[in-house]
């Protein structure tokens, strides 16, 4: 997904509170300072993040918000530790993440498209993300169906990550934390999903989960390990293989909501 000149407009309807927005930018400054001041970060490393991306009729029902672990390899906008960041690129990151390009659907659409060439099919978190949404919104072919896109929302629970790719290291982990527990709390309250899953395993979520003040009791299953209520959303969190049978992943969760 790239902000071509072929850009189609932006849904403004799904645009965070500026409350929100604020959070996010003092998210990037706090990650930029802590890691310059540690001294053990080169200030040439580029860094990207995920603003949160939303199907176009996502909001119709609020159905499902499927949060993964970190963005792995390159996004938009990116940025050094030594940039002057200001507040306009948290609304770039809005932009990219909710923004069509010409022949896009829908915000979420890209992983359709690039299904093959992006080797998507070989994700285990897209795999069971489009055959658990087309499930829950009822498309019995849904294996052939590609309308899925439109209806999830797409977050992270660790927001900023090295372009390069793979995971935080430790350094960079400590130095989002905090605002990525904050801001993963206010996304709970203002988009107010019916079902919110978490493909991240225990070690990515704990903490997330131990900051709404629930206590983390998991459960002996293949891959859901944790399901409970929180407001009116049903949060289930699954295990996050590489390899595994996402069949049975989509059966588990759907278990897991039904019983809540």
């Amino acid at each position: 997904m790239t902000l071509a000149n072929g850009m189609n407009k932006t849904h403004e309807l799904i645009k965070l509170s500026e409350e929100y927005n604020e959070v996010y930018f003092q998210m990037l400054q706090s990650f930029q300072n802590r890691l310059k001041d540690s001294g053990r970060t080169n200030p040439e490393t580029t860094y990207s993040f995920l603003y949160p991306s939303f199907g176009s009729d996502f909001f119709e029902k609020r159905k499902l918000l499927f949060y993964g672990q970190c963005i792995n390899g390159n996004w938009t906008p990116s940025f050094k530790l030594n940039d002057d960041l200001n507040e306009s690129i948290v609304m770039e990151g809005w932009k990219y993440s909710n923004s069509c390009e010409t022949g896009e659907k829908s915000p979420l659409d890209w992983v359709n498209i690039h299904w093959s060439d992006y080797a998507m099919f070989k994700s285990f978190f897209w795999q069971v993300a489009f055959k658990l949404t087309n499930k829950l919104m009822g498309i019995d072919d849904y294996r052939n169906s590609e309308e899925w896109s439109k209806y999830m929302a797409w977050s992270n629970l660790m927001k900023i990550g090295n372009i390069k790719g793979g995971n935080p290291n430790n350094e960079e982990y400590k130095a989002q934390i905090e605002f990525s527990i904050e801001l993963f709390i206010k996304e709970l309250d203002e988009i107010k999903p019916e079902i919110a899953v978490l493909l991240t395993g225990k070690g990515y979520a704990e903490e997330f989960i131990l900051a709404l003040g629930l206590s983390l009791d998991l459960k002996d299953n293949e891959f859901v390990i944790f399901a409970t209520k929180v407001n009116q959303t049903k949060l289930i969190l699954t295990k996050r293989p590489y390899l595994g049978n996402n069949e049975r992943c989509v059966s588990e969760i759907l278990q897991a909501v039904n019983q809540l």
